[in-house]
């Protein structure tokens, strides 16, 4: 049986952040640096003198950065004001507090225009919206900072995957393995490819997350879509107690998702 609805948008938003900070320490990280290890639980950005060196063990990156700012938008807004969100990602690019975003997310949203671009940006923040927004909101959300036909492929995919099922999942993947390469990058497709991989061959949400984040490359933003899908196929009750104690600003989270439900669901 599915979780009910308010649990499964929970999932969605405290596994976006709980498999951004798990993978936050191994961002781009050479995966030769902890090939004998695997990495279970949250761990300092200096662990391996990753981009994020500056971030303490449970912190998140740009990635529930972003989230955060486009949930606050749709709460105090109690719809889709894509003016709003827009001016909300300038202000957050503009702060001292953003943190490692990619140059893409940082232009687009200074310059308050999209860039031609097939780079994750599209879904590592994205994964609460088949719960509250219509997927052609979501598309134009995501196209706040990246235009590309691969990158709207995959949020209406993840639109409809987060209130679906293993089933649904397993079959995208079936129907779109033939022309990935393998890779764990930053593009849309390896991103996406990577984190489905390991949410539909995975028996909890555990094993989903650090499945993810030990696959090397954009760790954070694997983490965070593979954590975010997760947590919304099997609800918030699945995700580890140690992943939740440790997260950073978990209760406003809570909160954030708790104000969200009552508006939207």
């Amino acid at each position: 049986m599915n979780p009910p609805g308010n649990e499964r948008l929970e999932g969605a938003i405290l596994g976006t952040a709980a498999g951004d900070a798990l993978g936050m320490p191994l961002e781009f990280v050479y995966r030769g640096r902890f090939k004998d290890r695997i990495i279970r639980d949250y761990l300092p950005g200096n662990e391996f003198d990753g981009p994020c060196s500056n971030l303490n063990a449970g912190q998140w990156t740009d990635d529930t950065q972003m989230m955060i700012v486009i949930l606050e938008s749709l709460l105090r807004n109690k719809r889709c004001d894509i003016d709003d969100i827009r001016d909300g990602f300038r202000r957050w690019a503009m702060s001292d507090d953003q943190r490692f975003p990619g140059i893409t997310c940082k232009t687009a949203a200074i310059g308050g225009k999209p860039v031609e671009s097939e780079g994750c940006g599209t879904i590592m923040r994205t994964l609460p919206l088949g719960f509250l927004v219509t997927a052609d909101e979501a598309v134009a959300i995501a196209e706040l900072t990246h235009v590309g036909k691969n990158g709207e492929k995959w949020v209406r995919f993840l639109h409809k995957a987060v209130r679906r099922n293993i089933k649904f999942c397993r079959d995208f993947f079936v129907l779109e393995r033939d022309d990935w390469k393998g890779g764990n990058g930053a593009w849309v497709v390896d991103t996406g490819m990577t984190a489905l991989k390991a949410v539909i061959t995975a028996e909890s949400f555990e094993e989903a997350v650090v499945e993810a984040v030990n696959s090397g490359g954009d760790t954070d933003s694997i983490g965070a879509v593979a954590g975010g899908l997760a947590g919304a196929l099997w609800g918030s009750g699945a995700i580890p107690e140690r992943f939740l104690t440790a997260l950073e600003r978990v209760d406003y989270l809570h909160r954030l998702s708790s104000s969200l439900s009552a508006v939207f669901l």
